[in-house]
């Protein structure tokens, strides 16, 4: 087995993860093992957001998608150690 470079897309909240699809194809392509993460469902709660604050309310989002991410990193550790 070969070892392959790794590109993990974060591609943020409200955005499929499949809209970037362009891009994962082009890393793919040049031999890249490629992770794209959906962050939110279609059943989360709308983030919050304030005039002026565009922040307030978001960092559970942030949190949750540093975890998605690390999580990502840990399983594919897992996979292909």
């Amino acid at each position: 087995m070969i070892e392959l470079p790794v590109a993990i897309l974060s591609h943020g909240n409200t955005v499929k993860n499949t809209e970037y699809s362009f891009l994962t194809n082009v890393f793919a392509s040049r031999g890249y093992l490629v992770v794209s993460i959906q962050h939110d469902l279609d059943s989360d709660a709308p983030m919050v957001t304030k005039v002026g604050e565009e922040y307030v309310g978001r960092r559970m989002q942030h949190n949750r998608g540093v975890f998605h991410i690390m999580y990502a990193i840990d399983e594919l550790k897992k996979l292909y150690p």
